[in-house]
């Protein structure tokens, strides 16, 4: 009876033993890295290159060349860093110390396929049913050189994005924000409900625009919709100043 334990004992510790030195070659090193990126990549149907990996997943690691292809849309990401607690995700939460990238190019495609839209067709986020069950947090993201564009043609191109970025129970919440362009500065906060479609914005700026005698701005938007699938409907409030006076505009959303 005991050598019949031993045989099979033998085999599974050794087996154990085994995946433990893949995982920790997986998660402890860049080739690991690397691997586990491009296999998650494969497996959703989309494809990702990294030039250059450094650090490890389990806490700190560094991305060069980053390439992400799917479908719809590519992002190029020139180098990204992060920090992160990847035991978090045991718990349906993804915890982010810090998250900084540089040069980061995003193209989209097509068109969103929603019922749901704003006035004026500007079609509403509806909630993926996974995100539901998951929450995150990202305590400090920057972004650096940041290019958006659509059908060919650049919709936006700060030279900076920096903040705290929160998903939970539905809402998506960016604090803290800062935005710089050449044109000026942004800052404030915002709020955008998905499973109760939502609004709360509140930015504070100052930059010029062709042809407007003003160089300094103020929005506080608040909407919400009564359940979900309806519309939200609040009200907002704009002040505008610069050399020529002062402006003050006002009314609801619906």
């Amino acid at each position: 009876m005991v050598r019949l334990l031993l045989r099979l004992l033998v085999p599974v510790a050794a087996l154990c033993f085994i995946f433990l030195l893949a995982g920790g070659w997986l998660l402890g090193t860049p080739q690991g890295a690397r691997l586990i990126l491009e296999a998650a990549g494969r497996l959703a149907g989309h494809r990702i290159q990294v030039q250059q990996v450094e650090g490890r997943l389990l806490n700190k690691l560094s991305l060069k060349a980053l390439e992400l292809d799917w479908g719809a849309g590519r992002v190029e990401i020139g180098h990204l860093q992060l920090d992160w607690s990847p035991l978090r995700l045991l718990g349906r939460h993804l915890e982010l110390q810090g998250l900084r990238l540089s040069h980061v190019r995003v193209e989209l495609e097509g068109e969103s396929s929603s019922k749901t839209s704003l006035a004026g067709g500007i079609p509403w986020p509806e909630l993926p049913a996974p995100l539901s069950r998951w929450s995150f947090r990202v305590e400090d993201l920057s972004i650096d050189m940041l290019q958006l564009i659509s059908g060919g043609g650049e919709l936006f191109g700060p030279n900076s994005l920096s903040g705290r970025f929160g998903w939970e129970q539905g809402v998506l919440r960016a604090e803290d924000l800062v935005l710089g362009a050449a044109q000026g500065r942004l800052a404030g906060s915002i709020a955008l409900g998905m499973k109760i479609p939502s609004l709360e914005v509140q930015l504070q700026g100052a930059f010029a625009l062709p042809g407007v005698p003003f160089d300094s701005w103020a929005l506080d938007l608040s909407a919400v919709a009564p359940e979900a699938g309806a519309m939200p409907s609040g009200h907002y409030r704009i002040e505008a100043a610069g050399p020529g006076g002062d402006a003050l505009a006002g009314g609801t959303v619906a």
